[in-house]
């Protein structure tokens, strides 16, 4: 049972460190990362994800070439984005790496990429 609290507490420390680099991520910076997460995902993947938060980028465009807009980006919840996270590094572990740095792209994508990879490796 305290192996069951412990898993319970860890999600949401790492919800709550997600929310917080969301919240305070530029506009860029989301799309950014949005890109990078739904390019591995199908169009199936991209309906069932996050109750079908992201089922908008079915049959848009080609299913690896993901133009995300401006007001999605700025609707998503941090859960929301969480478990597109999960869902895209369960379909391609390294879906992260290789994002731009800090200097290159800015802090608020760098600190979104690096709460985002920590939070998938406490799970």
């Amino acid at each position: 049972m305290d192996e069951v609290r412990e898993g319970a507490a860890r999600a949401e420390r790492s919800l709550a460190a997600v929310r917080a680099a969301w919240d305070a991520a530029l506009p860029r910076d989301r799309i950014t990362l949005l890109s990078r997460l739904l390019q591995p995902l199908g169009p199936l993947a991209r309906m069932a994800v996050a109750s079908g938060a992201f089922a908008a980028y079915v049959g848009r465009e080609h299913w690896a070439q993901v133009q995300v807009r401006l007001e999605d980006a700025m609707a998503l919840q941090a859960d929301q984005v969480l478990a597109l996270a999960h869902f895209a590094f369960d379909v391609q572990p390294e879906v992260l790496s290789g994002m731009p740095s800090a200097p290159a792209a800015g802090l608020g994508l760098a600190a979104l990429a690096a709460t985002l990879t920590l939070a998938l490796r406490r799970r």
